[in-house]
C-alpha cells in the first residue's frame, strides 16, 4: 500500500554548504549572546556578596554606606557600582576600575589609588585628603565640592573634569592633564601645577594664591577674577587667556607668555614687563 501520494517530495538532507552556514550562524549567535552577558548587563557575573579582596568583581553592586576602610581592592572591578557614603579610608585601590561608579559623599581619605580608573565617575562631596591618585584616569568625572587637600594627582588624566567648588589646597597636580576642566571657584592655594595642561580650562573665581604654575599650559583658558597673588607663573603660556580682573600682585612672571603672546622679561613680578 502506498503511504505517500506522488506529490509528497522525499525529505532532503542539507547540503554541505548549507550545514556549514547553519553551524557558523549558530556559533555567531552564541558568541553574541555570551558577549552580551559578559558586558555586564545586570550583575549576573558580579559577586556582590563576595568579601572585599584584590580583584573582586563588584560591577554594578550596591555598596552604599559600606565599611571598607583599610581593605585591599587592587585591580577590583567596581564599574557602575553604588558606593555613596562608603567608608574607604586608607583602602588600596591601585589599578581598580570604577568607571561610572557613584561615590557621592564617600570617604577616600589617604586612599592608595595610583592608576585607578574613575572615568565619568560621580564623586561629588567626597573626602579625599592626602589621597594618592597619581596617573589616575578621571576624564569627565564629577568632583564638584570634593575635598582633595594635599592629594597627589600628578600625571592624572582630568580632561573635562568638573571641579567647581572643590578644595585642593596644597595638592600636587604636576604634569596633570586638565584640558577643558571646569574649576570655577575651586580653592587651590599652594597647589603644585607645574607643567600642567590647563588649555581651555574654566577657572573663573578660583583661588590659586601661592600656587606653582611653572611651565603650565593655560592657552585660551578662562582666568577671569582668578586670585594668583604670589604664585609662580614662570615659563607658563597664557596666550589667548581671559585675564580680566585677575589678581597677580607678587606673581613671578619670568619668561611667561602673556595673553597677547608677548614674552615677559626675566625677573618680572606682578607685571609683565
Amino acid at each position: 500500500m502506498q503511504l505517500c501520494p506522488n506529490y509528497c517530495a522525499p525529505s532532503q538532507a542539507p547540503t554541505t554548504s548549507q550545514g556549514i552556514r547553519w553551524v557558523n550562524a549558530g556559533a555567531l549567535w552564541w558568541a553574541l549572546f555570551t558577549a552580551f552577558l559578559l558586558q555586564g548587563y545586570g550583575t549576573a557575573f558580579a559577586g556582590c556578596d563576595d568579601t572585599a579582596a584584590e580583584g573582586v568583581n563588584w560591577r554594578g553592586c550596591n555598596k552604599n554606606g559600606a565599611e571598607l576602610n583599610d581593605t585591599d581592592l587592587r585591580h577590583a572591578t567596581l564599574s557602575f557600582a553604588l558606593l555613596n557614603r562608603a567608608q574607604l579610608e586608607r583602602a588600596r585601590m591601585e589599578e581598580a576600575d570604577l568607571g561610572q561608579a557613584s561615590l557621592n559623599d564617600a570617604n577616600l581619605n589617604k586612599v592608595r589609588g595610583r592608576g585607578v580608573r574613575l572615568v565619568a565617575a560621580d564623586m561629588q562631596n567626597i573626602q579625599a585628603n592626602f589621597a594618592d591618585f597619581r596617573d589616575a584616569r578621571m576624564e569627565r568625572a564629577d568632583l564638584r565640592a570634593a575635598n582633595l587637600d594635599h592629594a597627589d594627582l600628578s600625571g592624572a588624566h582630568l580632561y573635562d573634569v568638573d571641579l567647581r567648588g572643590a578644595t585642593l589646597t596644597s595638592a600636587r597636580l604636576v604634569d596633570t592633564n586638565m584640558e577643558q576642566a571646569r574649576i570655577g571657584g575651586a580653592r587651590m592655594a599652594g597647589a603644585d601645577l607645574a607643567g600642567a595642561n590647563l588649555r581651555k580650562a574654566e577657572l573663573e573665581g578660583a583661588d590659586l594664591r601661592g600656587a606653582n604654575l611653572r611651565g603650565a599650559q593655560l592657552q585660551d583658558s578662562d582666568l577671569y577674577d582668578v586670585d594668583l597673588r604670589d604664585s609662580d607663573l614662570s615659563g607658563a603660556d597664557l596666550s589667548g587667556a581671559d585675564l580680566r580682573q585677575m589678581m597677580i600682585p607678587g606673581a613671578k612672571l619670568s619668561n611667561t607668555i602673556w595673553f597677547d603672546r608677548r614674552r615677559c622679561r626675566p625677573g618680572s613680578i606682578g607685571v609683565c614687563q
